[in-house]
């Protein structure tokens, strides 16, 4: 089965495939649509064969700023004393990043369990602090990730 590391590495290559064979002037809206095509068969997978239940990925479950259509983003996140921490994968305007802004109340699956949450931007170096360190995977070193979400547990 394919990881996150592995996926991420995956969406790279592909948009450099398409950058390289494509107008620069398409190339943002082919690497988004194969980035919603990828998202699409990752998240089948997670429901279909359960397998989120070991690893440190968070399904992110929130609602479109403009329709009120629910997405979800598969996310690499860590786990803190306050709730999860997520990074801003594909820069600070993803759309689930932006969705997030605009109404920060959000699902999130994790290890199999789903938890209601309010989402919070803080900044890389409050997110190492809350998690003693860099992230458990590396993601977000190598995402070079400036802001991260707090994801809280709502009362």
């Amino acid at each position: 089965m394919i990881s996150l590391g592995g996926f991420l590495l995956l969406f790279d290559l592909t948009t450099t495939l398409i950058a390289r064979y494509q107008k620069p002037k398409r190339l943002h809206r082919a690497s988004r649509k194969l980035g919603k095509q990828l998202n699409r068969v990752y998240l089948w997978a997670i429901e279909r064969f359960d397998i989120d239940r070991d690893s440190e990925k968070v399904v992110l479950s929130h609602r479109g700023r403009k329709s009120g259509t629910e997405y979800a983003a598969p996310l690499c996140g860590s786990h803190c004393d306050e709730g999860f921490i997520v990074g801003d994968y594909w820069g600070p305007t993803a759309d689930w990043f932006l969705n997030l802004k605009a109404t920060p109340k959000a699902k999130v699956r994790y290890k199999g369990a789903s938890y209601e949450v309010d989402a919070e931007v803080i900044s890389i170096d409050e997110a190492h602090d809350r998690i003693g360190g860099p992230s458990q995977c590396g993601c977000w070193e190598q995402a070079n990730t400036q802001q991260c979400v707090l994801l809280k547990p709502s009362s």
